[in-house]
């Protein structure tokens, strides 16, 4: 696992794989800021309004309401970032030098998500720095925002996305394994987390309970009469060791031969 963990940072560690990370997570920052601080509206018209701005998450709360609809983006990236092993045929000379299956994606998943932890971690540095200067244009109190409340709404939120994150995480990669073809397996992951739950939770209200997408959607974006944060996890702690053990099984079965 160790030398799975170690060669998957080699390969993220690459000049143009930070640059395009780095691109991608300041656009998101500061477009999220802006489209939610400038965009504020009274209460009664619907939508964060300028005064849920001013409390103590109001520093992290345009960071969190988009952060919520990343998803199918993060499933298509964690179940590319493993299905590509098989569609290139490298994933037999990776267990030739990371002998166990198992261990080897589960090295390759860890160095993916210490490095979404990173990310995440500077994309909401970055929102929090661009809220403060779109809510000055807006006449937005930023006072409370870093109080001690204001510290432990944006810990808080940061340990939400990173929740969001991991459960995607493992979605993808589970589905990268089941499905070895990066195309179908994107498509697959984009299809479901992106039209079908949106327009199925539309139409049927239990939805919101037991799809994993909007599950995953309500630890950062919680809708009022939506499932329980507890309820939330404990469902999606379901579906991870349900897609863990499917992948496990696939991958320990499946002949390698190129």
């Amino acid at each position: 696992m160790t030398r799975a963990f170690r060669a998957e940072l080699i390969k993220i560690a690459r000049p143009r794989m930070l640059w395009v990370t780095a691109v991608v997570a300041v656009a998101f920052a500061v477009g999220s800021a802006a489209a939610g601080i400038l965009s504020a509206e009274p209460a009664a018209v619907g939508g964060p309004a300028p005064e849920d701005f001013a409390r103590a998450g109001g520093g992290t709360l345009s960071f969190t309401v988009a952060a919520s609809f990343a998803g199918a983006f993060l499933l298509a990236v964690f179940a590319g970032a493993v299905g590509v092993e098989f569609s290139r045929g490298t994933l037999r000379t990776l267990l030739m030098q990371q002998p166990g299956r198992l261990r080897l994606v589960a090295g390759k998943l860890a160095a993916l998500l210490l490095f979404a932890a990173v990310t995440v971690a500077v994309t909401q540095a970055v929102s929090v720095v661009a809220a403060v200067l779109f809510a000055a244009a807006k006449d937005i109190s930023t006072a409370e925002w870093f109080t001690a409340a204001g510290w432990r709404a944006m810990a808080g939120d940061y340990g939400s996305a990173l929740l969001a994150v991991t459960g995607w995480a493992l979605l993808g990669t589970a589905l990268g394994v089941l499905v070895p073809s990066v195309p179908v397996a994107v498509g697959i992951g984009v299809g479901w987390a992106g039209p079908v739950e949106q327009v199925l939770g539309e139409a049927w209200g239990p939805a919101a309970e037991w799809f994993p997408g909007l599950l995953l959607e309500s630890l950062l974006d919680p809708e009022p009469g939506g499932p329980g944060t507890a309820r939330a996890l404990v469902t999606l702690a379901g579906y991870c060791l349900v897609a863990a053990c499917a992948a496990g099984i696939a991958l320990t079965r499946r002949d390698v031969t190129s």
